[in-house]
């Protein structure tokens, strides 16, 4: 059943997106009088469709990589060359006003975040010779507020490949000697600083029927003290070890009603963020405790809540920019790419951790399909928009033979770099 959800929770997020990229398309084409022959969602043989008003076509196919929509050749070429432009800048524009929409629902509805405390600074690591400290709140990085480990993230991620300096709560962090895998990038543990979290005894408050932990003989109540000869200090502790060890037997010494008991079994397993395997119980901890200090709260009023909406969606596709400029001049690898396996895992998460969270992530998810269609490349809106641009200026029609030539080359790029990124997916299910 879970397994359905999570697949539930990635069709949503890209049949949303994909919807209203090509609505945009549809919706101006049709104010400015061309004729729309096809709107389709999804590549492939049809799964459903049907005939609608002005004789267009509406299909919905199986391969939710994207959609399109057909429009008459001769009723397009008619057009003047600005109405092209707006047309094929149609669909951009329609993810970004989307992630503005959800932004705003999110801010508006509101929600609390954990402030980025830090809860460890690794001795000897590029944070702790900045002069970092266990229970700093990171405020501000390089000048710009953080509210949340979010901000704290992207402002770092920006930073990759960088010799420079990075400037937090007023410390230079040298990062000279930094090193990060990018393949799974840990910005934050990379420079020595552990996020807080309170501290989860190692507890049982509740074991699944038909689990693992069902089989070994855990009950509620009962104390993890040593996995195999480990000590174990915290649930954090105790769950990292589960994680790394699937399939594994183990070694259970556990206090039940003060007295230590020895349990012996298998751990199980099971498909865990960017579909790698990983190591499962069926245990659930006792309720983490945190106090309200701790959370830095998003709320505003409908008319406030314009205004950070805005910003964050400027902040991603600035944070894309800078991803992608670092990736072309070497300064990131294409290793930071990431896939289907990789968004169908995040979904994953967004979507349990309830709709406020899934509905920031199909906002964020939004504003990377603008930023990827906006790119000049043919094939791509921003490619088509070149095109435009230049017959514009040389007030003539590209020659359809280097329309062509291009197109070939951008399909090419494009399915080396999808190639690229499912590369990376697998490479991250692979790989610890």
């Amino acid at each position: 059943m879970s397994i359905l959800i999570n697949i539930l929770a990635f069709l949503i997020a890209i049949f949303v997106l994909v919807l209203v990229h090509e609505f945009g398309h549809f919706w101006v084409a049709r104010k400015l009088g061309t004729k729309v022959e096809r709107f389709s969602i999804g590549f492939g043989k049809p799964l459903l469709r049907w005939q609608g008003k002005s004789n267009i076509e509406y299909v919905i196919a199986p391969i939710l990589l994207g959609g399109y929509v057909k429009l008459n050749e001769e009723s397009y070429q008619q057009k003047s060359v600005w109405r092209r432009m707006a047309i094929m800048l149609a669909g951009v524009t329609a993810n970004i006003l989307l992630a503005i929409l959800l932004f705003w629902l999110v801010f508006t509805i509101g929600m609390k975040v954990p402030k980025p405390i830090i809860g460890k600074v690794i001795p000897e690591s590029i944070a702790y010779q900045a002069g970092l400290k266990t229970g700093d709140v990171i405020k501000n990085v390089d000048g710009r507020d953080v509210f949340d480990w979010q901000g704290v993230t992207i402002a770092i991620i920006s930073h990759m490949g960088d010799r420079n300096k990075l400037l937090i709560n007023g410390h230079y962090l040298n990062l000279n000697n930094w090193v990060i895998n990018e393949l799974n990038p840990d910005p934050i543990m990379s420079l020595g600083i552990e996020p807080y979290y309170p501290s989860i005894p190692a507890v049982i408050n509740k074991v699944m029927s038909d689990s693992p932990a069902k089989q070994i003989g855990l009950l509620p109540q009962d104390r993890i003290l040593h996995i195999n000869g480990q000590k174990i200090v915290d649930w954090y502790d105790f769950i990292k070890y589960i994680h790394n060890h699937p399939d594994q037997k183990v070694k259970l010494t556990i206090e039940r009603s003060g007295e230590p008991v020895i349990l012996t079994g298998i751990i199980g397993s099971k498909l865990g963020f960017g579909l790698k395997k990983i190591g499962y119980l069926g245990v659930a901890s006792l309720p983490v405790s945190w106090s309200k200090d701790m959370f830095n709260e998003q709320h505003y009023s409908p008319l406030q809540a314009f205004y950070p909406a805005l910003q964050r969606t400027w902040l991603l596709l600035n944070f894309n920019f800078v991803v992608l400029t670092k990736i072309i001049t070497g300064k990131m690898s294409l290793h930071v790419l990431g896939g289907p396996i990789t968004i169908f895992s995040a979904a994953e998460v967004a979507f349990k951790q309830g709709i406020i969270i899934y509905t920031e992530f199909l906002a964020l998810l939004s504003v990377m399909l603008a930023f990827i269609n906006i790119l000049p490349i043919p094939a791509l809106d921003g490619g088509n928009f070149v095109f435009l641009l230049l017959e514009a200026i040389i007030r003539r029609p590209i020659p359809i033979k280097i329309q062509t030539f291009a197109l070939r080359l951008g399909m090419t790029i494009l399915a080396i770099l999808i190639f690229i990124a499912i590369g990376n997916d697998l490479l991250r299910i692979f790989t610890n």
